[in-house]
């Protein structure tokens, strides 16, 4: 586990699950998650991170979709891999 004088870079991986997106955070073991929307990912993250004394730093918004929500979905200004 980090010492709270440490910043960790963060990558959320978000996966659907219903109306929310479940969110995980591998770089910090036992940062879970869970957001509505896409944008306030980075929001929750750092909410989670502080309950477990972490200092985040940079959070990238890493979404995976199934095939049939690639059709539909609109990146977010918050996302990787935005044109």
């Amino acid at each position: 586990m980090m010492k709270t004088s440490e910043t960790a870079s963060a990558t959320a991986v978000c996966t659907r699950s219903g109306g929310w997106w479940a969110v995980e955070v591998p770089e910090i073991p036992g940062l879970f998650t869970q957001a509505r929307h896409l944008d306030q990912v980075e929001d929750m993250v750092r909410d989670a991170a502080g309950m477990l004394d972490v200092q985040v730093g940079a959070v990238t918004v890493k979404p995976r979709l199934d095939e049939s929500s690639r059709l539909v979905a609109t990146p977010s200004p918050h996302c990787e891999g935005k044109d």
